[in-house]
């Protein structure tokens, strides 16, 4: 009884460090997006808050990701998963020697093995294959096809706990940093107006802010409305922008609704060797393909994976 109190006491606290973790990364991610930003004890309070929450979403997503599976060019013709997620073994090995960050890893890890997360791009594509309809083979019959491509391994580390507080970290700074895509467009505009508008101003001269439709002089009055158009926009644009304390609230929001800008679900779907989904029971030639599909937002889904990576086919020998 005694030792499970202890236990629990110690998971609490390993719990708080993770958090304290999350939030120093993303305090970070604030003061450089939000440098005119004060971190009081309110702001503070706010962001812990969504971020507890955050984190147990976050982590109920990481465990649907199956796995881990072990990643391995001779393993392609057996792993109905492998089979399915790469085209041939020589695709298997090109993921995993062109890892740079696998690389790395190896290098300064003393392992044999490594964790890791496979992602890869997910989409479907029409083609024309062959299809039975009862005893009959009928060709040209067109099918629904996967398509996996642009394989990546992320998250790397020793032990799949590790990888998964790892990812659970990168995944919860990624959701903050989306507040701040949308910022950086809006500024990099805003720079751009403003260069346009130094631009115009030298090319006018003195009579830059005194053109008018009623002037005298109009070799100015086309430049003068360029101008004014220009200064509106770049008006707009700021308020668009508004403060560094709407950019910290917008960011609390997304933290403590993080459904709404990403999902992810266990999915298994039965494929053929050929790349075919299939809506049948197939026979024992079909893939089982077991993975995680998540979106976010407007971006195109991908399939995830966890992998066990061998040292020597990262390091080609």
């Amino acid at each position: 009884m005694r030792f499970r109190l202890f236990e629990t006491i110690g998971d609490r606290r390993s719990h708080r460090r993770e958090e304290e973790a999350v939030a120093k990364s993303i305090e970070k991610l604030v003061r450089h997006r939000c440098p005119n930003l004060v971190m009081t004890r309110r702001n503070r309070h706010a962001l812990m808050g969504t971020l507890h929450s955050a984190i147990h979403q976050v982590s109920a997503w990481i465990d649907e990701i199956p796995g881990p599976i072990v990643l391995a060019p001779e393993r392609w013709e057996t792993d109905p998963v492998l089979n399915a997620l790469f085209v041939s073994p020589e695709a298997v090995r090109e993921t995993i020697q062109s890892s740079k960050g696998l690389f790395r890893y190896f290098k300064t890890n003393p392992g044999k093995k490594a964790l890791a997360l496979l992602l890869a791009g997910w989409r479907e594509k029409s083609a024309f294959g062959t299809a039975k309809d009862g005893e009959i083979v009928r060709r040209d019959v067109l099918r629904k096809a996967a398509v996996f491509e642009d394989h990546r391994l992320v998250a790397r580390a020793a032990e799949l706990s590790e990888a998964k507080t790892a990812l659970e970290k990168k995944a919860l700074v990624f959701l903050c940093e989306q507040t701040f895509a949308q910022t950086q467009d809006l500024k990099e505009w805003q720079a751009d107006l403003e260069r346009q508008r130094e631009l115009l101003k030298f090319k006018m001269g003195p009579a830059a802010g005194d053109a008018r439709d009623d002037d005298p002089d109009k070799e100015f009055l086309e430049e003068g409305r360029v101008l004014d158009k220009i200064n509106r926009k770049i008006e707009s644009i700021k308020k668009e922008l508004g403060t560094s304390e709407d950019n910290f609230r917008h960011m609390v929001e997304i933290l403590s609704r993080p459904q709404e800008f990403m999902k992810i679900e266990r999915v298994s779907l039965r494929i053929s060797r050929m790349g075919f989904v299939l809506n049948r029971v197939g026979d024992s030639t079909d893939n089982v393909l077991s993975v995680a599909r998540y979106q976010i937002r407007d971006m195109p889904q991908r399939a995830a994976i966890w992998v066990s990576v061998d040292r020597n086919a990262a390091e080609g020998a």
